[in-house]
């Protein structure tokens, strides 16, 4: 019997898995279409977008993938992270081959060049050890390619010097080269351009070498995006400065304040609500600038999602800051699709649960050579059952009530038949 009754179950489930089932809990549905052919039953990805946050609670239940007859596709939102790399270098073992010196009209420059033990790639940084106590010089790095041909690794020439009272015996330049080249040309020139009082002389070499920064990566950071919102409100009351931003609930997780007043100094607080009533702190901090614009405009916070955010700049006794504007940055989130079907449906609106897919890792570039879906924008579920929550839950309450009725009854019929075999009718 309960063989008979497993296979039964089996075949019902197996029958409604072929011909799938249109999900009734859900309120909106986008059509997402592949913007390029691509093999069948690949990975794809798509961007979600602020349409879809500010109806999503729980990124990873409150929406389902189906195909256009129903059935389920797996599918998981991961955030897209870059690598953090350590902030340390490694030497590249090296040794200077030749060394020289050029006069010129009024410039005297000094040349070394290094060849290293093994082509380095991604070479990060020069460092030079200067016994002088007095210069001031413009340095030049190049490195050779397979051809023999020169190639500068910084464009401009930085100056480095050094001063009785600011002397510093050790300089490190960095710069970003990527290649394979196993010779690198360093030039330190007198600075006459400039027309420095310092004297031209020959500078003394303790050593120099060659870094690149470590391979390995630490850690792993969200990549995020910026985003300009125009206020839904601003307003100036009491020396404070209000904005109401609507968000439409996208992961953020930082802004930067860009205006064009100069030389101030204002404390700021920003308050994230659902409904633009119920305002919780989320950041808080000193806005800075001097002359020139240059100061801390820009604030990173925890990643949050609230539908509204209120940004108050305290101006105390000074005037309101001008033509504010508010750059914010956006966490970046990627849907990952397991199977690149031409066409798919995005079920969304709605508080279930659903199959809890395994974690998915992928580097930013493995996420951009996958196929891309774009999504058409929502239209309402035609099959949508706004109480089918309630429903069910009313359902499971009348099922414990009938089990708790039976099993009362059960118990009565139960008392009464001990009672009879003891005190039988005559």
């Amino acid at each position: 019997m309960n063989r008979w009754i497993g296979s039964l179950a089996c075949c019902v489930i197996g029958c409604a898995a072929a011909a799938g089932i249109i999900p009734e809990e859900y309120a909106l549905v986008r059509r997402l279409q592949l913007t390029e052919p691509t093999v069948e039953n690949g990975i794809a990805t798509w961007n979600p977008d602020a349409d879809f946050f500010v109806e999503v609670d729980d990124l990873q239940a409150d929406w389902r993938v189906t195909t256009p007859a129903g059935r389920e596709i797996a599918a998981r939102i991961i955030r897209v992270e870059d690598p953090v790399f350590s902030a340390s270098y490694e030497v590249c073992p090296s040794r200077i081959s030749a060394s020289g010196r050029l006069s010129g009209s009024a410039a005297v420059s000094q040349i070394w060049e290094l060849e290293l033990a093994r082509p380095a790639d991604e070479l990060s940084a020069v460092e030079l050890k200067i016994t002088n106590r007095v210069f001031e010089k413009r340095l030049t790095v190049e490195i050779a390619d397979e051809d023999g041909d020169w190639h500068r690794a910084i464009s401009e020439q930085p100056l480095i010097g050094a001063s009785d009272r600011d002397f510093t015996e050790e300089f490190r330049i960095y710069f970003q080269h990527r290649g394979s080249g196993k010779k690198v040309r360093v030039t330190l020139t007198d600075s006459i351009d400039e027309q420095s009082p310092l004297p031209a002389e020959e500078l003394k070499i303790d050593t120099i070498r060659l870094l690149r920064r470590a391979p390995e990566p630490l850690d792993a950071i969200a990549r995020r995006q910026p985003q300009v919102l125009p206020p839904l409100q601003h307003t100036v009351r009491n020396q404070r400065t209000a904005l109401t931003f609507d968000a439409r609930r996208v992961p953020l997780s930082g802004f930067e304040l860009q205006t064009g007043s100069r030389n101030f100094s204002r404390r700021f607080h920003l308050h994230g609500s659902e409904d633009l009533k119920g305002w919780r702190t989320v950041t808080e901090g000193m806005l800075h600038a001097n002359g020139s614009g240059l100061g801390e405009l820009s604030f990173n916070f925890d990643q949050s999602r609230y539908r509204y955010y209120l940004l108050e700049i305290d101006n105390g006794a000074g005037a309101e800051l001008e033509n504010i504007r508010v750059k914010w940055e956006q966490v970046s989130y990627r849907m990952v699709i397991s199977e690149a079907l031409p066409a798919l449906h995005l079920y969304f609106s709605g508080d279930t649960e659903r199959p809890a897919y395994p974690d998915m890792k992928f580097t930013p570039g493995e996420l951009q050579q996958l196929p891309e879906y774009q999504a058409l924008p929502p239209e309402p579920n035609p099959k949508f059952r706004p109480f089918i929550v309630e429903e069910q839950n009313y359902r499971s309450k009348i099922y414990i009530l009938l089990a708790a009725v039976s099993v009362t009854i059960g118990g009565v019929l139960l008392l009464a038949m001990r009672h009879l075999k003891k005190h039988p009718t005559e």
